[in-house]
């Protein structure tokens, strides 16, 4: 079941959106997607839909929780200006400098896990985020200048516990393609293309949908060994491997989309 946020260009509140059928395909033991059905308001005057989580019983997104049965919203389940979280730390990009800092989740306590006076403070307030039980994941757009001649654009990881300086795996993504990581492996965009690396430094870069003369954007996700991700205003699929055709899974309309998650 995809949830299906999006937002006017104009307006400050979101509508979440299901869409709902009977399940289209199995992938994995475990797992089914819903797709096809008329589209269903859950929220209708949702904030900042965006960075959405999902478990058995709870949709988050920062600063917010839906409980799946009731449809009741609270606020203050994550820190409202979280970028990514799990069931330990929340982490965000906050003050002047950029800093990247992580909350407790349970004490409320906070650290500093990188300074902005580092690689952070070049472009990072725009980067997406991914989080593993080591690494933070983050991006920046820094290019060469007079003043600065070394070109520290690129993905970097930086250690949860902010132990050591950060380090950049690669050339790509920049802080302004949103990309997304999952099984030891990071997504996003570029040229048209969908593409892939392992998470781990000077990776190769692998083609996993290329361009086929659409507009092909985010958000792009991934569930039960396959890859979601948008062509002009439908919602397509294929294997997270590229080893597989392209599914048209359902057309969205013309509205704006924010994020998505594949239940």
């Amino acid at each position: 079941m995809p949830l299906r946020p999006f937002a006017p260009a104009i307006a400050a509140a979101a509508t979440l959106v299901a869409l709902t059928a009977p399940p289209a395909r199995a992938a994995g033991a475990d797992f089914s997607a819903c797709f096809g059905g008329t589209p269903q308001v859950v929220v209708g005057s949702a904030k900042k839909l965006r960075t959405l989580q999902i478990n058995q019983r709870y949709l988050y997104w920062a600063g917010y929780r839906m409980d799946l049965a009731t449809r009741v919203v609270s606020e203050g389940a994550t820190p409202a200006d979280a970028r990514v979280w799990d069931a330990r730390e929340a982490f965000a990009i906050t003050g002047a400098y950029n800093d990247l800092v992580a909350r407790d989740l349970t004490t409320g306590t906070e650290r500093v896990a990188l300074a902005g006076h580092s690689v952070a403070n070049y472009m990072v307030a725009l980067s997406s985020m991914a989080l593993d039980d080591t690494y933070v994941y983050l991006a920046t757009s820094r290019e060469p200048s007079a003043d600065s001649p070394d070109n520290t654009a690129g993905l970097y990881r930086v250690r949860r516990d902010g132990s050591k300086p950060p380090e950049r795996i690669a050339l790509a993504p920049l802080a302004y393609q949103p990309f997304v990581a999952d099984a030891g492996f990071v997504y996003w965009i570029e040229g048209q293309a969908l593409v892939r690396r392992k998470l781990i430094p000077d990776a190769p870069e692998e083609t996993i949908a290329p361009p086929d003369g659409g507009y092909l954007h985010g958000p792009i996700r991934i569930a039960g060994g396959r890859v979601y991700y948008f062509v002009a205003q439908s919602i397509w699929s294929r294997p997270a491997d590229g080893n597989g055709s392209a599914v048209e899974e359902a057309q969205v309309g013309t509205e704006t989309i924010q994020d998505l998650v594949v239940v």
